[in-house]
């Protein structure tokens, strides 16, 4: 089959049985999604938030 009958064909097909399952997307979404979901990132660094305890300060009786 010469290249570009392949090439028609093949083109026709995902047209019809995978065309609204490929989304293209920009390198910046792409980014953005694989921060979002974990997928190929490490953590860098992790933020702690504190708050106090009150009911350490609470005293028996009172």
């Amino acid at each position: 089959m010469p290249h570009t009958c392949l090439s028609r064909v093949l083109s026709s097909l995902v047209g019809v049985r995978w065309g609204p399952r490929i989304v293209l997307i920009d390198g910046a979404k792409l980014a953005s999604l694989m921060i979002a979901n974990g997928v190929r990132v490490s953590i860098a660094a992790t933020h702690v938030v504190k708050t106090v305890d009150f009911d350490y300060f609470v005293e028996d009786g009172a």
